[in-house]
């Protein structure tokens, strides 16, 4: 869920319907909830799972599609420009799976989208991609773990202050955080209070 007003806010997911799923988008005016056409790339599976308003004619949803007959799954980020949710393409490091669980903008060009993507091996790896005005790329990023390394949230402050939270797996599964200072992402040390 992502508001830039009181007259403003938007939430996303999926709907199952007869076995497939469809990217579902709700809009809040002020006074109501109500369902906003989407596209669905994917002919058996769309997911949104995070979303990110910049104003009311910018905003960025992401999550996941894949069709019917090949189970690659790939990501999918869908663009608000206030009349219209529009897809636009993004990068997919594997051939196997690659999903997109948050995304955070700052402004018109400036966007970060965190997720995971498997190898061949079945290995986890964090994925993140930035959108510059023009484009997504995709943006190296560090891993942890022997198992898993998975991003599930950003948020972005400004272009040198970006912060990114999930998890690593290496005799247990550990809080990752992560910061991001304009030029590379670094690990922040997690307490470990009790």
């Amino acid at each position: 869920m992502s508001a830039d007003s009181a007259a403003d806010v938007w939430a996303v997911g999926y709907d199952d319907i007869e076995g497939d799923r469809e990217t579902l988008l709700l809009h809040w005016d002020g006074t109501g909830w109500s369902r906003v056409i989407s596209p669905n790339p994917g002919s058996g599976w769309n997911e949104l799972h995070g979303v990110s308003a910049v104003s009311p004619t910018d905003v960025w949803a992401v999550g996941d599609s894949s069709d019917l007959m090949t189970p690659v799954h790939e990501t999918l980020i869908l663009h608000w420009n206030g009349t219209r949710w529009s897809h636009v393409k993004s990068p997919n490091p594997s051939s196997e799976f690659n999903t997109l669980t948050g995304v955070s903008a700052v402004s018109p060009t400036e966007a970060w989208a965190v997720g995971l993507y498997w190898d061949q091996a079945g290995i986890g790896h964090s994925m993140v991609l930035h959108w510059d005005g023009t484009r997504w790329s995709q943006v190296k990023s560090p891993n942890f773990g022997s198992e898993h390394t998975a991003l599930d949230s950003v948020t972005a402050v400004s272009p040198k202050d970006v912060w990114a939270v999930g998890d690593y797996q290496e005799a247990g599964i550990h809080a990752l955080i992560l910061h991001w200072d304009g030029t590379n992402w670094s690990q922040a040390d997690v307490r470990r209070d009790r």
